[in-house]
């Protein structure tokens, strides 16, 4: 009997996790111990003469890199930087707008072991000298004599630059002049020496909400989620002729993952910035594949139904969109319309639903949507003309995509948009933290957003799915909350998968270091250090609480009038 409550003491024990974790099983082993620029050499191996970067000329007619092509162009680069006396562990920052160029340099970069880092062509001077000296830039690539002009004027304030290049004036084939004299061996040997978990890039923010933060992040963290996502989504990067138009800056982790995701894969990628010839951007290169925000998924439905009118043929469109939600709804769960709603989808397809694809361009098939909450009806209504939308929710600083969700299902859209929320509150938060508390802003960095984002959101998303009760979920996420930050403070505690995802500046000896370095969470801290974290998780959780019963109420209201 005692061995019986003993192991019933166990079992419950065992059953009790802080943070619940879900994995997919990956269909083929994974390595993803490589240098990413192995993902561009093993595509120039597989198909050296396909095009794989292509670029808009000034007669307006788009032009093809191959895969060998672009490929040696990125050796040169790479041979012009170790010229340049660029070392592994060097910091190089690009500051431009989306372009074949960025690319190209980012590559070059990585494949030596050196760091990218992104600067939002929108930057001040101020956050630039921040960015520069935060990440330590030894070489700086500037689009345009603007740019540099901006770099320049800082550039007394950032001891270690040395070089300013700038694209425009021929800062590439500057930078290859210094590398005639490095042999292909001496690359080589460069990019063997980097792999795996050395680092690849380090990530900013915009700073449109302050201060800019950065994150380290590896070789392995880009290339497990490409080498994954390319077998959890063939329809999007692997099948034959596959093409993107990427105009997302690339200073952003989203779209510096669908750039590597391209090279992974066989996509051939188009890379513009000009967002008012987006339309007929579309039209002329044809993307298979569509990467955009929310929003522009919304203004082609809205000026849609606007050209519709308010007439006969603005009734149709609404009863079109109708039919498409119905239909969507119905292949979700793996059923039909009837006779009737088929045949009028049939007769749609040809008067209403081809019409608002052709807008993406002629072979459009497949969408990837992100960086905020998408309608569920409009997803639906998307996806029953044809054009699926896959929602992605993406933790920038951590490189986190929490789910590529091809099916429509509501409550995993209320979760998504769940998420999105509490981040935004989070933000909010940090704001305040940054105008009433300035100095303990700068010590803390992007410790309490991560931990924040990376534990309750994630933790409380899945607890929330499972709709526990108020109180149960208040105290789920108190729990929580306390129990990781702990575990985070003195490196006792489960921190899991996300170790070396989330590395925030460093981490040593049971300590923290704030974004600046300073030490905000030393080895021996109290139990007064956890008072701000905890009493942030304390305000998170009852706001969990109270949006999971306004969220639940309607569907148990429907239920008990059943």
């Amino acid at each position: 009997m005692g061995s019986m409550t003993e192991n019933i003491a166990d079992k419950a024990i065992n059953d009790t996790r802080i943070v619940k974790q879900f994995t997919n099983p990956v269909k083929e082993p994974i390595d993803s111990d490589i240098n990413l620029f192995d993902l561009l050499d093993n595509r120039a191996k597989r198909d050296p003469e396909g095009a794989m970067i292509e670029y808009k000329g000034d007669d307006g007619t788009w032009h093809p890199y191959s895969a060998q092509v672009f490929r040696d162009m990125v050796i040169d680069l790479a041979k012009g930087l170790i010229g340049l006396g660029v070392n592994k562990g060097d910091s190089v920052a690009i500051v431009s707008h989306t372009r074949w160029e960025w690319t190209a340099l980012d590559m070059a970069i990585m494949s030596i072991g050196a760091l990218t880092v992104p600067v939002y062509e929108t930057n001040s001077a101020s956050q630039v000298s921040w960015i520069f000296n935060d990440s330590k830039v030894t070489l700086a690539i500037a689009e345009d004599d603007g740019q540099r002009d901006k770099i320049e004027s800082v550039r007394s304030e950032v001891p270690t630059l040395r070089n300013v290049f700038v694209i425009e004036a021929g800062g590439l084939n500057a930078i290859k002049t210094y590398g005639e004299s490095v042999t292909d061996a001496e690359f080589w040997e460069y990019k063997e020496a980097s792999h795996g978990d050395d680092r690849a890039t380090i990530v900013y923010t915009s700073g449109s909400t302050g201060t800019p933060k950065g994150v380290e992040l590896t070789h392995r963290n880009f290339a497990f989620l490409v080498l994954s996502a390319l077998q959890y989504m063939p329809r999007a990067g692997a099948w034959p002729n596959r093409r993107l138009l990427l105009f997302l800056p690339l200073s952003h982790v989203f779209a510096r993952f669908m750039e590597f995701f391209s090279f992974g894969g066989t996509i051939s990628l188009a890379l513009s910035s000009n967002m008012k010839t987006m339309v007929k951007d579309f039209e002329t290169f044809g993307p298979t594949l569509l990467l955009a925000v929310p929003r522009v998924y919304e203004k082609v439905y809205n000026a849609a139904s606007q050209r519709a009118g308010t007439g006969f043929a603005g009734k149709m469109f609404m009863r079109a969109a109708e039919n498409a939600r119905e239909w969507s709804k119905a292949e979700q769960k793996g059923e039909q319309l009837p006779i009737a709603g088929r045949i009028a989808h049939a007769f749609y397809e040809q008067v209403v639903y081809k019409k608002i694809r052709t807008i993406f361009g002629p072979n459009a098939d497949f969408a990837i949507t992100g960086g905020a909450p998408m309608d569920s009806e409009l997803s639906h209504f998307f996806n029953g003309i044809g054009m699926g939308v896959a929602v992605t929710i993406i933790l920038t600083l951590s490189n986190m995509i929490i789910a590529a969700m091809r099916k429509i299902i509501p409550d995993k859209i209320r979760i998504a948009m769940f998420i999105v929320g509490i981040a935004g509150f989070v933000t909010c938060v940090d704001l305040s933290i940054q105008a009433f508390l300035p100095d303990l802003a700068n010590s803390l960095g992007v410790f309490i957003p991560l931990i924040v984002v990376n534990c309750i959101i994630l933790g409380r998303a899945e607890a929330f799915s499972y709709k526990n009760g108020v109180v149960a979920s208040m105290f789920d996420g108190i729990f929580q909350g306390i129990g990781y930050t702990f575990g985070r403070l003195t490196g006792t505690g489960p921190i899991g998968s996300y170790a070396y995802a989330l590395r925030s500046r460093g981490k040593k000896g049971g300590g923290v270091l704030g974004a600046n370095g300073v030490q905000i969470f030393p080895s021996d801290f109290g139990v007064g250090m956890l008072t701000l974290p905890v009493g942030g998780f304390l305000v998170l959780a009852a706001l969990i609480a109270a949006m999971q019963w306004a969220l639940a109420r309607p569907k148990k209201d429907k239920e008990e009038s059943k």
